[in-house]
């Protein structure tokens, strides 16, 4: 969100300045995707896409935007389709750690949109075969992001562990995950139940840096879990549920 005028602002003096410019319409998906004007969003992110077919950085990134609007739309497979081929184009250029990351973050929409906790255990049980963590240096691998679908699977004592390895880790790697590592662990109390833990994490999210976030918070992880939050009672639960809006 933020200063939505000045932001706006801001990309008109860039459009004048370098017009069809690759970086105008990436900013300019992501300010309308924090306001949730998704439409807007979505005409952005494909004329960034179609500024460059055959970059595959580019693409991978338009790409993984992409699924997050649709996403957020509620296109669910739309934006599963989207994901799938930023990882390809990820994957095709030799980017492990992007890939993981993204196919990461596809579990938690299933968990979160489908209330698929199944396949986000299906999907945790693959990992070792198709991203081998010892493969990743320690300050690329995403435990953050790890922790949390292990909390949506209801593995809420592997997600504790994750979080504890990621403790261990540099203070710059810390700060540069704060915000990543804030949505996991209100998520694993969630998870637990705990909903006055969940509230306490969901708060230093919020003032984590923003640019230590997720791409597109406003728009996904912030809408959810804020939504789980409000509809909780802190205290009033004593044993875990699911977590997916399907509850």
């Amino acid at each position: 969100s933020g200063d939505q005028v000045g932001a706006q602002a801001a990309l008109d003096s860039m459009s004048r300045a370098i017009p069809g410019h690759p970086g105008i319409f990436l900013a300019g998906a992501r300010m309308h995707a924090a306001q949730t004007a998704l439409p807007e969003a979505e005409a952005q992110i494909r004329a960034y896409l179609a500024s460059r077919p055959d970059a595959p950085r580019q693409q991978g990134i338009g790409e993984m935007t992409l699924a997050r609007i649709h996403w957020a739309a509620g296109r669910v497979a739309d934006g599963d389709a989207a994901l799938d081929r930023a990882v390809a184009w990820q994957l095709g250029r030799g980017d492990t750690v992007a890939a993981l990351r993204e196919s990461l973050v596809k579990a938690v929409v299933g968990v979160w949109l489908r209330g698929d906790r199944d396949g986000a255990a299906a999907q945790l049980d693959a990992l070792p075969q198709r991203f081998p963590l010892e493969a990743i240096g320690p300050d690329d691998q995403p435990l953050p992001e790890l922790a949390t679908l292990q909390a949506l699977a209801g593995r809420v004592d592997a997600a504790a562990r994750t979080l504890a390895d990621h403790a261990r880790h540099p203070s710059a790697v810390r700060h540069r995950t704060a915000a990543a590592v804030a949505l996991a662990t209100a998520t694993l109390a969630l998870a637990r139940g705990d909903g006055e833990a969940a509230r306490a994490a969901h708060q230093r999210y919020l003032k984590s840096p923003a640019a230590t976030r997720g791409d597109l918070p406003d728009a996904l992880y912030q809408r959810w879990v804020s939504a789980r939050l409000a509809s909780r009672q802190a205290g009033t639960r004593s044993t875990p549920a699911p977590i997916g809006f399907t509850e």
